[in-house]
């Protein structure tokens, strides 16, 4: 179970988390889930143009069969699925 404004790593070896935070594993805040966030599902984010939605849906998560948290990172909204969390 993952609880609204704990902190996890994330786990496994995305480049992207890489390239922008300079480690595999950041940490990321859990703010809710996407439709707990913004009333709606990611899918229909990426459609008005969300920045956390388009870069979710750029990344092999958006794949993953799961929940998609969303949170932040050192600042940064990101969309995280359920299995890309540590528990």
């Amino acid at each position: 179970m993952f609880t609204i404004g704990k902190k996890y790593r994330i786990k496994g070896k995305d480049e992207y988390f890489y390239r922008k935070y300079g480690t595999y594993s950041p940490t990321f805040i859990l703010e809710g889930t996407d439709v707990q966030i913004w009333g709606c599902d990611w899918k229909t984010m990426t459609i008005d143009g969300n920045i956390a939605a388009m870069l979710y849906e750029m990344r092999e998560a958006s794949s993953l069969p799961g929940r998609v948290f969303g949170g932040k990172i050192n600042g940064n909204s990101e969309l995280i699925n359920e299995r890309e969390i540590e528990s």
